[in-house]
Order: C-alpha cells, then structure tokens, then sequence
C-alpha cells in the first residue's frame, strides 16, 4: 500500500513551561484534533516537569512529534534558558522526527523581515544545541549518532503550517504492529497510544503477570481526543478501552500478529549519554542503586549494573569520572519484557535515582548493543504455523452427508477425524494420522493414484467462506480496509484470530515463510523440509537446511466428486 494512499495520523506532543500558553493556544484553534484529506493530527498535552525525571520520562519516550513553546524574555537576551536546552537534548536523545517551535512575540510592532531574522536565529541556536556545537572546546560531542530531528519556527501559526510539517514517513512493511499501554485509569480500563501498525476493537491480546503470559479481550474503543467510537486504531491513535479484568495491568505490550520477541533476563550493554546535567561539571562513578529503565514509556528495573568507561573509537577505556561523554554500562533487566526490534533499535532511558553517592536524580539515554539478543530469543519462540481453509457452507451431495455431519472436510477413509495430511507428490487434503499410513502403504495418492513416498501434515483451521477473503488480506490491505468503511463490523475479522490463539497457541503464523500473505501451498527439500507459502512467492532454497526446494505444490481441499463443493 503506498504511504500516499494511507490516512496518516499523527499525535503531537505540547511542550511548554507554562501552562496558561497551552490553554490559549488551544482556545484559538478551538480543537485539539487537526483534520484534512490525508491526515489527522492529534494534539495532545500533559505537564512536564523535568524535576519530575520519572514522569517526564514515560511521557517523553511515547512520543515521536513535538510542538515546543518558547518564552519571550529569553530571545531578547539572545540566550537559551536552561529549560528548552535541556528539553530540546532529550527530544533528541529521544529520537523525535519532528519539532515545531513556537515563538510568542511579543511586540507586535516587529516587521516580517524582523520576524524571519529572529527565525533564522532560533533555528541556529537549536541546531548548535543538537550538534553540541557548545562543547567543542571540552570534546564533549554525541559520539552515538543521534539524529537531528526536523525544525520549524513560527510565531502564529495555522492549522495549515502544522498539517504541512508533521509527516509520518513510517512503513507499514516493516511495522512491528505493537501498543504500549503509558496509563491506567480504573481497574478494568486502559489508556493507550498505538506506537506502530493497527490494533483492533474486539481482539484478543497478551499481558505479562509474574513471568507468564496472559490472556485478555480489550473492547469498547473510544477516541481520546474526540471521546467517539471506533473499530480499529492505527499508528499515532490514542484510545480508551476496557478489558473484563478486576486488576490494573502494568507494562502491556500487544498487537495484532502477537508474535513478540521476548527479552530474557541476561546480560546486555548499551552506550549512554547524559542530556540533563550536559556541560555542568562531571558525576562520580555510579554504584550500584535501583535504577529504572523505560521503553515507550513502560518501566522497568535494571539490576546490576556495571561501568565499562569512556567510549572512544569504538572501545571502552578506564576512567573514574563521567561526564556527557558517552561510557559503556553493561546491565540486566529484573524482569521479562516482549519487545520487538523496533523497541530495541529505540534509544533505552535510564534514570539513576538519589542515593547516598548522588546528590540528584540523573537521565541517560542510549543504545543497546547486543542486538544478537533477538535472534537468540527469536529461535527459542516456536510458532505454529495455521493454514487457514475455507469452511463448505454449500449442501454436501447425499454420499457426503449422515445424519446431518458433512465428511467432505473430514478424512475421505475413516470420515472420523479432520483431514491434515497430504501425499507430498498431489497436495490432496483427504487423510487424517491415521489413514495416511494406507498411503505410505500403497506408496500413492488413494485419490489420484499419483506415486508419492511421504506425506506432508498440516495445522489446519476453517473459517466461514465469508471470513475467508478478509483472512486472505495482508495486513496493508487490512488497514486500508477498515481506514475507508468505518462502518464496517469488526466481529468477524477478530474472530478468526480470537478462535486461532484459542484453539492452536499464543504462537501462531497464518503467514507465508517469504511475505505476509496467506498460505496456499508448500514446497519440500530432499531432507523433507516443508517451506510454506503464498501464490505468488518462489523460493529456491529450503529455509531450514538450504537445501534445493522441489517444486511447490497447492493444497487442495475441494474435489470433482463433491458436485456441489
């Protein structure tokens, strides 16, 4: 689906020291949701108190848009106060795409050629303030890469200038499809910002609770900012929603595929900087303390941290002092999270608490290193792979049918148990475990008297014939779906996931091994590795032993000898 074609929408984060600008500025574009044909804007707004480091970091690390206001004194003493420095490190240290600055002048007087000076000024001043171009003398520079984020100044803007700027360059092809919950409200209630891909009304999801994992359904949608219904909620979307629990949830990480990575407690390391205390002298060597880390605004414990040093070239030197050089810190975390690559490849935040070596609360942002965490986790999750197969809804012909029971989906010999195997020559869904032994016996297909010497198996799961075409959707075209019928019911389409995680395992794929279409056929190595795939996909080597593939083979489910299949 091309990104054009998809109704953006984007939450904004309202940055200000004082509240009573927020308020005005709201009043004058007398909405906090900014609408037109492609996208929507959301305007949201919390108080920031950067002495208050533990909620400013769950609030900060939710969010990828920002909207910054400035005071007036400061420009005129051409200087940057403390708090838009330091306010304007952690947006970068954050990873926010986009700011936009908004200057409150004052004197009306100031001609347009005066205002785009003044502009010009405050986009230098933040930049060097990105680019520690203050620390050049003490070669204290961000040796991690954190990127500038895109600036805009304006001192009245419209609704036009910020539909023009914020834009979500996201991909849904490489969507990690999670929701961070950053907010409870009541016991069985949920406040939550979709961070990537869609989540729907009605879906069955995943929470954490003493170290395994649980089940729950969320309903009832509601649009935070406009209070009115919805069935489905995408990237940049913020939901109430309530779940049938008597119990607060903490640190919830859901999505539609329910495929997450789960980060075990072993050692890990990261590079750290420090954006609150840039620049103002040096902290002494951390001891060990209760420090907390956030991802996406979801806490965390670390325990047993250890300081590596000063981080040059790639290496990590001794050193008993840190200052806003980068230092290496190796870590565990006390608990287990499911967390995609996308969390991980996000900066991780740490607070350091008070304790009896520090005399105050300290941030760090940073990255983790040892990214091969995920493929050690990935190869521990096993999931069962589901083809999806439509169920016959047509009436049977009279040898198909006793006493009301419909064989033409159950095996063809005994007509007991359901049919998932196949003679791996034909493709012929007709046998269940049992049976297929006559045809290892016979060394052919019962039906096509085709030679075949193995049988493939199968985790097979009927939907209703009209559920069917929406299963066959990718998830872009799912999106794309519910985005232009709102109106549309949303029951059935969760059903079918609902029933799977039911039925088979929290760990399941409906997906081709090669794209995110539905499986259709398979094809098999000389080890009798069985590939799953789409229509469309080709695959030369066996995912498993890279082996040659023979050539792909269509499951078939329907036969000539049921007329009316």
């Amino acid at each position: 689906m091309n990104q054009d074609q998809t109704h953006q929408v984007i939450t904004v984060l309202l940055i200000s020291e004082n509240e009573e600008k927020v308020q005005n500025f709201m009043k004058q574009l007398n909405s906090n949701k900014l609408e037109n044909q492609k996208k929507t804007i959301n305007l949201y707004y919390q108080s920031i108190d950067l002495n208050n480091d533990h909620k400013c970091l769950q609030q900060l690390s939710m969010f990828e848009y920002a909207i910054l206001f400035l005071k007036d004194l400061e420009f005129h003493q051409f200087t940057m106060d403390n708090y838009n420095f330091r306010m304007l490190k952690l947006l970068q240290f954050f990873r926010y795409n986009q700011i936009f600055i908004i200057y409150d002048e004052n004197d009306n007087n100031q001609s347009n050629a005066q205002l785009l000076n003044l502009y010009s000024w405050i986009n230098q001043e933040v930049n060097s303030i990105f680019n520690d171009e203050r620390f050049n003398d003490q070669q204290e520079q961000n040796q991690l890469d954190f990127l500038n984020p895109l600036i805009k100044t304006s001192s009245k803007p419209t609704q036009n200038d910020f539909l023009e700027f914020f834009e979500d360059v996201a991909s849904f092809s490489d969507s990690d499809l999670i929701l961070a919950i950053f907010n409870e409200t009541d016991l069985n209630k949920g406040i939550a910002q979709v961070i990537d891909g869609f989540v729907l009304n009605g879906q069955t999801v995943l929470y954490q609770e003493q170290g395994a994992l649980q089940k729950v359904q969320i309903k009832n949608f509601v649009d935070y900012f406009s209070k009115q219904e919805k069935n489905f909620a995408q990237k940049g979307d913020i939901i109430e929603f309530q779940f049938d629990l008597k119990k607060r949830i903490n640190g919830l990480l859901i999505g539609l595929r329910q495929d997450k990575y789960l980060l075990q407690i072993k050692e890990s390391r990261g590079d750290f900087i420090c954006p609150q205390i840039v620049g103002q002298g040096v902290l002494q060597k951390i001891q060990k303390s209760d420090s907390k880390a956030f991802f996406y605004g979801i806490e965390c414990q670390i325990e047993k941290k250890k300081i590596f040093g000063q981080l040059e070239n790639k290496t990590y030197k001794d050193m008993k002092t840190i200052t806003t050089k980068p230092f290496g810190m190796s870590f565990r975390f006390s608990k287990q999270f499911y967390l995609t690559p996308k969390i991980l490849a996000r900066n991780l935040t740490l607070l350091i608490p008070k304790n009896k070596n520090l005399t105050q609360q300290l941030i760090f942002c940073g990255k983790i290193q040892n990214q091969d965490i995920l493929q050690i986790i990935k190869n521990q999750v096993q999931k069962q792979k589901v083809v999806l197969i439509p169920e016959l809804t047509s009436i049977p012909s009279e040898n198909m049918i006793n006493n009301g029971v419909d064989y033409r989906q159950r095996c063809r010999v005994c007509r007991t148990e359901k049919a998932r195997y196949v003679p791996t020559n034909c493709g012929h869904l007709r046998y269940c475990n049992d049976c297929k032994d006559i045809c290892m016996e016979a060394k052919q297909c019962l039906y096509c008297d085709k030679p075949s010497n193995n049988t493939q198996s199968f985790n097979i799961h009927l939907t209703q014939q009209q559920l069917q075409n929406l299963k066959s959707m990718t998830d872009k075209q799912v999106i794309e779906y519910f985005a232009n019928h709102p109106d549309k019911e949303m029951l059935p389409f969760m059903k079918i996931y609902n029933e799977i995680n039911d039925e088979q395992t929290i760990y399941f794929e409906v997906n081709c091994d090669n794209c995110d279409s539905r499986i259709t056929q398979y094809s098999i190595c000389n080890n009798n590795h069985q590939t799953l795939l789409c229509d469309e996909c080709q695959i030369k080597e066996c995912q498993t032993c890279n082996d040659q593939l023979q050539n792909k083979q269509k499951i078939i489910y329907t036969f000539p000898d049921d007329p009316t299949a």
